[in-house]
């Protein structure tokens, strides 16, 4: 029909498709971390390490509604830094918005199903995913005139 169409008028309709800036998404990370203790002490603050982790990216039952609604789990700031002045290299950190964390997952059999006499893994992995409550924006930036020495 649109061929019939434009063929009457004398008009082919445009190719070029229209991009609609409909917003932007919220980031995602994952980083993966592999646990692993010298000794009974450090097999211990590993599961006190997991076990803050997991209560603090899970919500809570709100007391003053009788547990119908759910408190926000804790935000998470996050920031890697990277480089070393004392060994010669510069300093630099990777920013990233505050965070939800939205996946924590735990391999208890990372070396295989070996543990401790203790009972203790020999070994975890620990896989944590976020995401960022607020999405970038070009004022999160310095001015590319700034940060290249242009002058506008």
């Amino acid at each position: 029909i649109v061929g019939a169409i434009g063929n009457a008028l004398g008009q082919a309709p445009n190719p070029h498709v229209t991009a609609i800036f409909r917003g932007t998404n919220l980031r995602e990370f994952t980083f993966s971390f592999k646990l692993i203790p010298n000794d009974y002490t450090e097999a211990n603050q590993i599961d006190t390490i997991l076990n803050v982790i997991r209560n603090r990216s899970l919500p809570k039952r709100n007391p003053n509604t009788g547990g119908l609604t759910l408190n926000y789990p804790h935000e998470a700031e996050l920031a890697i830094i990277t480089g070393s002045e004392t060994t010669g290299g510069q300093m630099n950190t990777i920013r990233f918005k505050p965070c939800h964390v939205t996946g924590v997952g735990i391999n208890h059999t990372s070396e295989g199903v070996q543990f401790y006499r203790d009972g203790k893994p020999l070994g975890r992995d620990l896989t944590l995913t976020f995401k960022e409550i607020d999405f970038w924006r070009a004022d999160d930036y310095e001015e590319p005139s700034a940060v290249m020495g242009l002058t506008t």
